[in-house]
């Protein structure tokens, strides 16, 4: 069993400033998979610095079991983030 988790976002979910060992997202492969032996876990990290939903909601994301996005915190055009989370829930 193999569980995918794709993480989105800019900055934040990039590391900007930390080494890669400490991100976020590879803190949470490691929690993850010492949470249960008998599953793979898979976290990506697509986050692109200095951008917004827009980028992605444009180019497509990718199919996953569990989709974490970190849009929100720079993002203030509403419509724009409605659209990035409807293509979000479409995978």
């Amino acid at each position: 069993n193999t569980i995918n988790v794709h993480v989105y976002g800019g900055s934040i979910t990039w590391g900007g400033g930390v080494e890669p060992k400490t991100r976020y997202t590879m803190l949470l492969q490691s929690m993850l998979q010492h949470y249960d032996d008998n599953v793979d876990v898979v976290v990506s990290n697509f986050a692109i610095p200095a951008s917004g939903p827009e980028h992605l909601s444009l180019c497509g994301i990718g199919v996953a079991d569990i989709i974490i996005s970190e849009y929100r915190i720079n993002e203030g055009n509403t419509t724009i983030l409605r659209k990035w989370y409807e293509l979000a829930i479409s995978h």
